[in-house]
């Protein structure tokens, strides 16, 4: 697997070139919290995803005048459900069976996030999908391809492109 604290490293020095926010990784999550987690999403979680976590619960960035206040760009496991649930209030109303089977793990810190969307049968689609709040139009008719986005990249992709 990839060396995932250098990836981190690397995304943020390209995020951040000026150096006005300071890295914060979170510990290596547990296998006890990864099943936790995968029993109050419901889904198995994909094997990037166990091994991301499994060297840095989550990742995000803090002032150097206030290194307390996290903003989570890769969300901690402890709040992945909420963050989720928090996401998914956007559209669930009006497309229920969709925001069902979403599960974002990464903040844009906007009201968007990005995450897995499983198939029917409850396993988890390749690649990732990005929610945009701002393309979607509370609209029931709408097309879901409009506002969710495929990403057929995984994290290790992602963080490499993003």
């Amino acid at each position: 697997m990839p060396d995932w604290k250098t990836l981190v490293d690397q995304h943020h020095s390209m995020a951040h070139p000026d150096g006005e926010y300071n890295l914060v990784t979170g510990p290596p999550a547990s296998d006890e919290t990864l099943a936790n987690l995968e029993t109050a999403l419901g889904f198995k979680l994909p094997p990037e995803f166990r091994s991301f976590y499994s060297s840095l619960d989550g990742f995000g960035i803090a002032s150097a005048d206030d290194p307390s206040d996290v903003s989570w760009f890769f969300r901690p496991c402890g709040q992945i459900d909420q963050f989720s649930n928090d996401v998914r209030e956007w559209f669930k109303e009006t497309h229920e069976r969709c925001a069902k089977r979403f599960f974002p793990f990464i903040d844009w810190l906007n009201g968007d996030g990005i995450g897995y969307m499983l198939d029917e049968s409850g396993d988890p689609i390749d690649g990732v999908f990005e929610f945009n709040h701002e393309l979607y139009k509370f609209d029931s008719a709408q097309d879901v391809n409009e506002f969710l986005r495929h990403v057929p990249a995984g994290i290790q992709d992602f963080l490499s492109i993003s």
